[in-house]
């Protein structure tokens, strides 16, 4: 359990989660030999699911949600952003990623499948208060 000062001890957790960014770019460059130039949404799928379950698991709860094309989705706790991604580019989704420990939203991999997705991620981290003082906006 953790103890303390909320904030800082989950910030402090996430700091040394095992799925990271850095995790996640060092195994695909395990099985690429190298990170691939221009690193895709598909890309990072395998590696970047950071809950039970993996991609079968986002895949069952969109498809019984009846998450598509004309869906908007936020996704609170949002991580690296690989569910995010996964709606945005497998079901047409509309989709707003919002993730309050900086080191998990505004590192490299946030940038990634970004033209493609419909919406954006924002980071809350650097502020106290409401996350809804740096809500992101979506676009179409």
């Amino acid at each position: 359990m953790l103890q303390g000062t909320p904030g800082r001890r989950v910030s402090e957790f996430y700091d040394h989660h095992p799925i990271s960014e850095a995790g996640v770019l060092a195994a695909l460059a395990r099985r690429c030999r190298g990170l691939p130039e221009g690193l895709t949404v598909d890309d990072l799928f395998e590696f970047d699911q950071d809950h039970y379950g993996g991609l079968a698991a986002v895949d069952a709860l969109a498809r019984r949600a009846g998450v598509g094309a004309q869906s908007r989705v936020l996704d609170v706790c949002a991580g690296l952003g690989g569910p995010a991604r996964f709606l945005s580019r497998r079901r047409g989704s509309k989709v707003v990623a919002l993730e309050l420990h900086a080191g998990r939203a505004l590192g490299p991999l946030a940038s990634i499948g970004s033209s493609e997705r419909r919406g954006s991620r924002s980071s809350g981290a650097t502020r106290r208060g409401s996350p809804s003082a740096s809500a992101p906006s979506t676009s179409a």
